[in-house]
């Protein structure tokens, strides 16, 4: 219970820490999308595309190979084996990273020039280059943070880090805007770089701070350091590689459609602006509530398996779950119900509103995809999810190819939905499979049931309480909505007596 504890005081510190950086974060993609405009937006988001392929290939699955050979070296009582392990990644994250900035430095003309069709992200492109090092190193230290559960570490490499970046990009961007988008976009990718810096010097001073002792500790030898870390980077690495150069794929062929289907350039980049860098961003953003819990699951999962618990590990997949479809439904609601006033609130724009909306029904699968997907890595079964995310990224590639020239947007969203649901159904059923996960379709029923209740109560409830000056009714009527919804989660029985006892056990 003690580790349990543990593992609950950390995700309230991150969440914490989380809600200030995704709402400043989210704030500065407002702000870029009101100061840079659609077509801008759009242009950065295209430039974003190659950037975090190229992002990619420089962190080729370290972060997640340090975090797991952490957790099994802790798990096995050699801290020193740690140590060695985080070394290494190291090494590996250098060679990666140097590479991949050498190469988008080299080939920033061509992918301007012939693959983007669009040379304003060649100057923005070497900047985000510069970052690259940065983002491999920073990887490997969060990797060893969370496997030794260090939440306060990572949350202070993300603070300085957002700090930075956003405070660094509204200065250079004040100076830049009248300079055209070539050197807005640049300025942004300049302040990214910063704040990038930031965060990696204070995650090695933290990393190096906290191994100070450790070497002096004596613990059995490791074995077979390098041919584990290949075990399981090189998976990792490639599924990475294979989905982030379909995704790539995907985001560069939504304007290329458009464009074949009769929208000029600049509406192209208009609509892709507003999806990728609007919509998207919103319906994403509670995500990082789950991605922060799974970030500290992860070392449990692997070291319940190292250890044979396999009562601990299946105890934990299924509540981690059962979190995750309450919280995935109660969101979806509230993207449904208020996404004109979201997206008027946050972009003051009606078409990002619309996309919110068709796009709200996907919010539960992409956030129980997440969850999926994290638990059958942490399981071990990389190739299970190399495998899976390949077929939906081919998948999604050839709808986009063939429905945006004959339906525009239309068949944008076609794909995006027949992608996410196969992924998600495919990525279940093995997880389903190779753990004790039991779903019961009734018990979705009565969430989903508790949800319409508690938004029925809230509008009952918003008419007759005092009427607030907008945006402030909308906000207080979700507030409501979520309040109703944690009661009605315990009448309903979706939340048992022993779960609220487990609550509170970990709040003692």
């Amino acid at each position: 219970m003690r580790k349990v504890k543990t593992l609950f005081l950390n995700f309230i510190l991150l969440c914490s820490v989380s809600v200030i950086l995704q709402t400043v974060a989210l704030s500065f993609q407002a702000y870029l999308a009101r100061n840079l405009g659609a077509e801008g937006l759009g242009l950065f988001q295209l430039t974003l595309s190659v950037y975090f392929l190229a992002a990619t290939f420089a962190s080729s699955g370290m972060r997640f190979t340090a975090t797991r050979l952490v957790a099994e070296e802790l798990g096995a009582r050699r801290p020193n084996g740690a140590i060695q392990a985080v070394r290494l990644c190291l090494a590996c994250a250098a060679v990666f990273s140097i590479a991949a900035t050498i190469l988008v430095n080299l080939g920033a003309n061509w992918i301007g020039t012939v693959w983007l069709n669009d040379d304003r992200v060649i100057l923005p492109l070497r900047i985000f280059s510069f970052s690259l090092p940065l983002i491999s190193l920073s990887g490997v230290f969060s990797g060893y943070f969370i496997g030794v559960r260090k939440a306060a570490d990572i949350a202070a490499a993300q603070l300085i880090e957002q700090l930075l970046e956003v405070t660094a990009s509204v200065a250079l961007l004040s100076i830049c805007l009248p300079m055209g988008l070539t050197y807005s976009c640049a300025a942004a990718a300049l302040g990214r770089v910063l704040g990038e810096l930031g965060s990696c010097f204070i995650q090695f001073v933290l990393y190096r701070k906290a191994i100070k002792n450790q070497s002096q500790k004596n613990s059995a030898p490791t074995p077979h350091l390098f041919r584990r870390l290949l075990h399981i980077a090189t998976p990792t690495a490639l599924s990475s590689y294979l989905t982030s150069s379909i995704h790539t794929i995907e985001h560069l062929l939504i304007p290329y459609g458009l464009k074949k289907g009769g929208a000029s350039g600049s509406g192209a980049l208009a609509t892709f602006g507003i999806i990728r860098g609007m919509a998207m961003p919103l319906i994403l953003f509670p995500a990082f509530l789950l991605g922060t819990a799974l970030d500290l699951v992860l070392p449990e999962l692997t070291e319940s398996q190292a250890a044979g618990h396999l009562r601990h590990l299946s105890y934990i997949i299924q509540r981690v779950y059962r979190i995750g479809i309450l919280f995935s439904v109660c969101m979806m609601w509230i993207f449904l119900r208020f996404s004109h006033e979201l997206g008027m609130l946050i972009y003051q724009s009606t078409d990002a509103a619309y996309f919110i909306r068709r796009l709200a029904v996907l919010a539960p699968f992409f956030y129980l995809d997440m969850i999926t997907d994290m638990m059958i890595r942490g399981l071990g079964r990389h190739m299970s999810t190399m495998k899976y995310n390949l077929i939906t990224s081919l998948v999604s590639v050839v709808l986009l190819y063939l429905l945006l020239p004959k339906f525009a947007i239309t068949g944008y969203l076609i794909t995006v939905y027949c992608s996410k649901i196969l992924n998600f159904t495919l990525s279940l059923h093995k997880l389903v499979h190779i753990s004790d996960l039991k779903i019961r379709l009734f018990d979705i029923f009565k969430v989903v049931l508790c949800i319409i209740a508690s938004a029925q109560l809230a509008t009952l409830m918003s008419r007759l309480l005092p009427v607030f000056p907008e945006p402030f009714s909308f906000l207080v009527q979700i507030a409501l909505t979520i309040l109703f919804y944690i009661l009605n989660l315990r009448i309903f029985a979706c939340v048992s007596r022993e779960d609220i006892a487990w609550c509170r056990s970990l709040l003692k």
